[in-house]
């Protein structure tokens, strides 16, 4: 897929269609991790904050291992969706027959479901990881992560999205229906994260 840094919005906005919404969604989850690690960086710079310096190294260290995976994952679901459209485009042989094509495109559909699964799962651990920077870092740096936060909702919410696009398309309907319940069981975070947005942005008032 080559994304890749400073390339990634350009890739997006090519006429391509990989990299496409799933691995925007994972760029913002990627976006949240890194204000967390900044903020717990900034933080762990000033001399107030001395004695939390070993909570604050740990939620930097956890920070940028949430950024890298989110980074992979932006990868990994374009890598997933590439591979559908792959099938689709081919053409049916007789030793391609209609089932076997099935076959594998209900894998590939699965595939394609699990990555923005897996970034609604490393997402939902940068909420975690927000809330916890918040109690801790300085006041100045709290709007940083009322940012970090409307990002990890936005990367929850498309990721959802992605999930039951593609979880619809299955015709094993108790598997549509098992993807579907897992994406919405992380709907709680989506709700966490636009909850620490509105305290960060009482502070403004």
């Amino acid at each position: 897929s080559g994304i890749h840094g400073k390339d990634v919005l350009q890739d997006l906005a090519s006429g391509e269609p990989v990299p496409g919404g799933g691995a925007a969604a994972a760029l913002c989850g990627a976006l949240s991790a890194a204000l967390a690690e900044m903020a717990a960086n900034l933080t762990l710079g000033k001399k107030k904050y001395e004695q939390r310096a070993a909570e604050l190294t740990a939620a930097s260290a956890q920070a940028k291992r949430l950024r890298l995976e989110l980074e992979r994952l932006m990868e990994d679901d374009a890598s997933a969706f590439y591979q559908l459209s792959q099938i689709r485009k081919t053409p049916q042989t007789p030793e391609n027959d209609t089932a076997g094509r099935s076959a594998l495109i209900e894998d590939a559909l699965e595939k394609a479901s699990a990555a923005p699964l897996s970034i609604m799962a490393a997402t939902a651990e940068s909420v975690r990881l927000l809330e916890c920077v918040e109690k801790i870092a300085a006041p100045g740096i709290k709007s940083d992560l009322g940012v970090g936060a409307l990002f990890c909702r936005a990367a929850l919410l498309g990721a959802a999205l992605n999930v039951r696009v593609n979880a619809k398309m299955l015709k094993d309907r108790e598997r549509a229906q098992v993807l579907a319940k897992k994406a919405e069981s992380m709907d709680v975070f989506a709700e966490r994260a636009e909850a620490l947005y509105k305290r960060t942005l009482s502070l403004t008032i």
